[in-house]
């Protein structure tokens, strides 16, 4: 089995016109709301696309723009920027138990991002339970404030 121990980058210019790209095509197609959440928190790819966000704002102002980071709207104690750490391995857990092998990690030291590619709290704790509540209370949370969105953009856009 071959194991990539750290992310795969892409350059912050193709971040850009991805993110840019994406935008436009959805607005054309009709969208009032755009929601970006970032499944890579790491920066500067996280600041790029909210500062997207931002611009589309001020281009479009009868549109709602949210970017985010899974853990921006979580409790830190149940979510925070991690790699492969306690909180995303408890999520793939929770959402694919066959893609996760905690037997492979290290058994005699603490892990690290330069060994291990893991950086946070021990993913040895990770356990489907956390990943559950992890995943529902971020449901929750978006879609509070993701219907605020809607309503704004409805005030603002009335059929």
């Amino acid at each position: 089995m071959l194991i990539l121990k750290h992310s795969i980058e892409f350059s912050e210019s193709l971040i850009l016109q991805t993110c840019v790209e994406y935008f436009h095509q959805l607005i054309d197609a009709g969208f009032k709301v755009i929601v970006c959440l970032s499944g890579h928190a790491g920066e500067p790819h996280l600041n790029i696309l909210r500062q997207v966000s931002q611009d589309f704002a001020l281009l479009y102002p009868s549109h709602r723009f949210w970017t985010l980071a899974e853990f921006d709207i979580l409790p830190i104690h149940m979510l925070e920027a991690n790699h492969s750490a306690l909180g995303e391995t408890s999520l793939q857990l929770f959402y694919d138990p066959e893609s996760v092998d905690l037997s492979l990690l290290p058994q005699d030291r603490p892990t690290s991002l330069i060994e291990d590619g893991i950086s946070g709290l021990d993913p040895r704790h990770a356990n489907a339970g956390l990943g559950s509540e992890i995943a529902h209370l971020f449901i929750t949370n978006a879609s509070k404030i993701i219907n605020i969105l809607l309503d704004e953009a409805m005030s603002k856009n009335p059929s």
